[in-house]
């Protein structure tokens, strides 16, 4: 059947337009709305310079093409993801390989380059990789017993993961839990699953606790782990470690209820989440006041946003989607 005569079929009904698992449509569209809401939400007059709609009319542009491509990857066959699984996971190693050679160094980590001008982060494109990998390995019969095309699964995922995570661990744990998603959902052999499950998070609970309680001068050989050290265990005042023990305790006091310069963003994002906590649904939607201070409320600090609006109800919520 050609693409022509697809599309005819489900103009005329033939085909189910909406295909896949109604709950994970409904789970979409449930984010789509909240993202709309709170980035309408999150958008500012004195933050924009006057022009409120911008962020709002890319985040909608974006969201239009998005849910385009994924109505039409919902509606590929096995057969056509079988061609193209390969391909796709190698041009993510690609990618990996240019960015790890001639990627540009931004807070002391490659996770991109440029290419003609435009941004490119391996890490988006082994996204949907991991995805399409999953879709052929568990979703039909193929050579291979299930335990070893599992092996196999997650052996493919861990290898790029494992260069992605010395240049951004968050990134890393986000591949490694839509790996977990896509075997949560294709219901491979349970043993192995939560086998894997186990491990990963008795390794990440031992990695947590090595990073915390080592002191910088272990870390150091190890690349971002100290990056990470200081995000976790740092000071609320932004700056480096040295010029926050070079202060009196006086000098750290008086700092702490200062919001300006490099704590300026944390300060008001934790205004934020204080407002979001007065109840379990926040101020609701659309009564936020750290927008007006956060330059970057519709993006970075988003979630800030979202505490601040729809209290720890929202906070717990918008996650588990």
């Amino acid at each position: 059947m050609n693409v022509w005569s697809y599309i005819r079929k489900v103009w005329k009904g033939e085909i189910p337009f909406w295909r896949g698992s109604k709950v994970l449509w409904v789970i979409y569209f449930a984010l789509i709305t909240i993202s709309l809401i709170e980035v309408y939400s999150a958008s500012s007059m004195r933050a924009y310079g006057g022009y409120l709609w911008a962020p709002i009319i890319k985040h909608a542009g974006i969201i239009f093409i998005s849910t385009l491509g994924v109505i039409i990857i919902s509606h590929w066959s096995w057969e056509f993801i079988s061609k193209i699984h390969l391909a796709f996971y190698g041009l993510a190693l690609l990618a990996l390989l240019m960015a790890i050679l001639f990627g540009v160094e931004a807070n002391d980590a490659q996770r991109s380059f440029n290419l003609l001008g435009i941004s490119v982060q391996p890490s988006e494109i082994l996204k949907p990789a991991i995805v399409f990998l999953g879709a052929y390995i568990f979703g039909h019969e193929h050579k291979g017993t299930p335990r070893r095309s599992f092996y196999w699964f997650w052996g493919m995922v861990l290898v790029p993961t494992v260069f992605i995570f010395f240049e951004s661990g968050s990134t890393a744990i986000i591949l490694l839990c839509i790996a977990w998603m896509v075997c949560f959902v294709s219901n491979p052999i349970k043993k192995e699953f939560w086998r894997i499950t186990g491990v990963v998070a008795i390794g990440g609970i031992l990695l947590l606790l090595f990073v915390v309680f080592m002191p910088p001068s272990v870390l150091k050989p190890f690349g971002r782990a100290t990056t990470w050290h200081s995000r976790i265990m740092g000071n609320n005042l932004g700056v480096p470690d040295s010029v926050y023990n070079a202060l009196t305790e006086a000098e750290k006091d008086s700092a702490y209820y200062v919001i300006d310069g490099p704590n300026y963003q944390r300060k008001h994002a934790q205004i934020a989440i204080s407002r979001g906590a007065i109840s379990p649904l926040g101020v609701l939607p659309g009564n936020s006041t750290a927008r007006d201070y956060l330059p970057e409320a519709h993006n970075d600090f988003i979630y800030a946003i979202i505490i601040e609006e729809l209290g720890y109800l929202g906070a717990i919520a918008v996650p588990l989607l």
